[in-house]
């Protein structure tokens, strides 16, 4: 398939460093300056210090995400005009990746960081597929919604991380049979035994990320934008948060290097 949707890099990262903090300052209270204010370069640098699990992209590869997203968001006719942080999931299972996106404007992209992901697939009889789109967060949170939290403790997911609510939607069974039906649509930080399998579609419906990944995601807020959960409180002043999951299906009939599978 091809994408047609225009990738423009948003420039350097380090370029708009002064500008988006000034920006931020402007706008917030002297009390509010004195926290931690991010931007898409330390963001970056974020990432690559503090995920234990990641993925390296060739250039070009960014940008076909960068292009796959925009497609995306077209086409489910979002109007997402401020700038903001996207988490963008491949959920074809020869990828099973997370990608966390700075989107400045319509096409103008830079890809933060990469992470194996587990998403949807035909495990067992009640598993659905995790549904394609672009999904806004909730705001409140469901941490019990799946198959895999009926044990305790749960068979996939860490107990006491913080689970990304995307509200109700309706998938098909992973078997690819049946009728659509509702499900919970969250993104959850995996439990150690379930991070060894990230990478593989093996999941309820959900999407299971690194818990290095969650806690960042969490810590500062990035897909908290206009939530009034005590969470978002708690976060570091960040401009120009996000809160959209961005889920495609890439079509490889093959596994590319940069995302090998699980050993």
């Amino acid at each position: 398939m091809q994408f047609m949707a225009a990738f423009v890099p948003s420039g350097r990262l380090g370029r708009r460093r002064l500008l988006l903090a000034a920006a931020a300052g402007c706008c917030t209270s002297f009390a509010a300056r004195s926290a931690a204010i991010y931007t898409p370069h330390e963001i970056a640098e974020q990432f690559e210090q503090r995920v234990a699990r990641r993925l390296q992209l060739p250039a070009s590869e960014g940008r076909l995400y960068a292009s796959m997203t925009e497609l995306q968001v077209m086409s489910d006719r979002h109007g997402l005009v401020e700038p903001q942080y996207l988490l963008l999931v491949d959920g074809n299972p020869n990828v099973q990746a997370a990608f966390l996106m700075w989107r400045l404007g319509p096409g103008a992209y830079d890809l933060l960081g990469a992470s194996p992901v587990s998403t949807g697939g035909p495990v067992q009889p009640d598993y659905l597929e995790t549904p394609q789109g672009v999904f806004e967060r909730a705001d409140g949170e469901h941490a019990s919604m799946g198959p895999c939290d009926l044990v305790k403790p749960p068979i996939c997911r860490r107990e006491g991380a913080r689970v990304l609510d995307f509200g109700w939607q309706r998938a098909r069974n992973a078997s690819g049979r049946g009728r659509l039906m509702p499900m919970r649509l969250q993104a959850r930080a995996a439990n150690p035994l379930a991070e060894r399998r990230l990478g593989t579609a093996c999941t309820d419906g959900c999407i299971l990320l690194p818990a290095s990944l969650m806690h960042l995601l969490d810590e500062l807020g990035l897909l908290d934008a206009g939530l009034q959960h005590e969470a978002a409180a708690r976060a570091a002043t960040l401009p120009y948060r996000g809160r959209y999951l961005v889920v495609v299906d890439s079509g490889r009939e093959e596994r590319p290097p940069w995302s090998p599978a699980p050993r």
